[in-house]
């Protein structure tokens, strides 16, 4: 008797593409997996870097909003407005609410925001130290001073800050911002006639 009956299995050519197609797959699935996981990655460092700016611009607003005898100079004693144009500087001083004079200044060289703290106006002056992270490059920062010294308006600054956040080790992770904000001065010297 005489078996006409198949035997029951894959083929060998039935493996070999049965695994090509599995590693084909899998290839592309794990490859969609590291982009995502870099994309996470990078997101959050460059949301970190971004608070970062938040917190050093929002903390400068308060000092400046509760401060008086802006100086847009940053080097004299003096109070001046610096009205925009060519009047504009890259440093303001002034004294705050716990009557310590603060300056804040643009280094370009670092392209960082810098910070220093004196008793008095005239010093003697802290260390500049930085307020803005590492991987913050700003590259210009201005302050716009108005109303210092006229009794009919407000003291006020405003401050245009540009730069990019970047997330060291990754290439191609460059956001730039800009920022433009303007705070006017909570003790009120507005004089009516």
């Amino acid at each position: 008797m005489k078996r006409n009956q198949r035997e029951h299995g894959f083929t060998l050519l039935e493996l070999i593409i049965s695994v090509g197609v599995f590693t084909v797959i899998m290839t592309i699935i794990v490859g969609a997996l590291l982009v995502m996981s870099d994309a996470f990655h990078k997101t959050r460092s460059l949301r970190t870097a971004m608070e970062n700016v938040s917190l050093a611009t929002e903390g400068m607003i308060k000092k400046i909003r509760t401060g008086t005898n802006y100086d847009c100079n940053g080097i004299t004693v003096a109070q001046d407005n610096c009205p925009g144009g060519s009047a504009s500087t890259d440093r303001l001083q002034f004294k705050a609410s716990s009557g310590i004079f603060y300056r804040y200044r643009w280094n370009s060289a670092n392209q960082s925001i810098e910070v220093s703290t004196a008793p008095a106006a005239s010093g003697p002056w802290s260390t500049l130290y930085p307020i803005t992270a590492p991987e913050i490059n700003i590259t210009n920062f201005k302050f716009y001073v108005n109303g210092v010294g006229n009794i009919v308006e407000q003291d006020y600054v405003t401050m245009t800050i540009t730069g990019y956040a970047d997330v060291p080790g990754k290439p191609r992770t460059e956001t730039t911002f800009y920022i433009q904000t303007t705070v006017s001065k909570r003790v009120l010297d507005v004089f009516s006639p």
